[in-house]
């Protein structure tokens, strides 16, 4: 069924299941499938979107687009002035400190929604995470990364895991605060090639 919304209209919709995804906005319309019916949903919010679910919260300025096929799978896609939050988690699957700010123009995230999980029902979870800019700039407690194109992929525990820098040039810079007389200091690596950012939960943290 089709659900007109006005421009002005602030819209709050929450995607039920064991893991959640809420989704909030102005303006818009929305394709729900009626009844047990299988089809797909097409949701599309115009301005001031946000959403939160699995561990990656993200605003903007402009749309929100939502698509989700019969099987599943969806594709969220926000547009313009895009902030997004990467949560990390520990090995026992609990948030934990270490959260990763992207600063980007587009956010494309792919998930599916698994089976029944248990008494919370069905579950969201990501299968990756794309974000693109001019640059993209990537925000974590020691290190600032740009790249014009940002992927993530999750870990066990769905939190985004496995960050990848691509494009022309990319830069990481590394903060080494200062330690008794050894003042502050800066490390830079830069390149054309793939850049690799791995965030383990407890073993610490590795560049590649």
């Amino acid at each position: 069924c089709a659900l007109p919304i006005l421009p002005t209209q602030r819209v709050e919709l929450t995607l039920a299941g064991e893991r959640p995804l809420h989704l909030t906005g102005l303006g818009g319309r929305a394709l729900l499938p009626r009844g047990s019916t299988a089809s797909d949903a097409e949701i599309e919010l115009l301005r001031d979107p946000e959403f939160e679910g699995d561990g990656v919260r993200a605003r903007a300025t402009g749309a929100l687009r939502y698509r989700e096929r019969s099987d599943g799978s969806g594709r969220l896609t926000l547009l313009e002035g895009v902030r997004a939050t990467l949560e990390r988690a520990d090995l026992a699957g609990r948030r934990s400190d270490g959260a990763a700010t992207v600063l980007a123009d587009r956010f494309d995230g792919w998930l599916v929604r698994t089976p029944d999980a248990g008494e919370g029902g069905q579950a969201f979870a990501w299968t990756a995470l794309e974000l693109v800019g001019a640059p993209t700039r990537t925000e974590l407690a020691d290190d600032t990364l740009t790249t014009p194109r940002l992927t993530a992929l999750p870990g066990v525990f769905g939190e985004p895991f496995l960050l990848t820098a691509h494009g022309s040039s990319s830069r990481l810079e590394h903060r080494v605060p200062a330690r008794g007389k050894r003042p502050a200091e800066t490390m830079v690596a830069s390149g054309r090639d793939r850049m690799h950012y791995v965030r383990p939960g407890e073993i610490g943290r590795a560049h590649v």
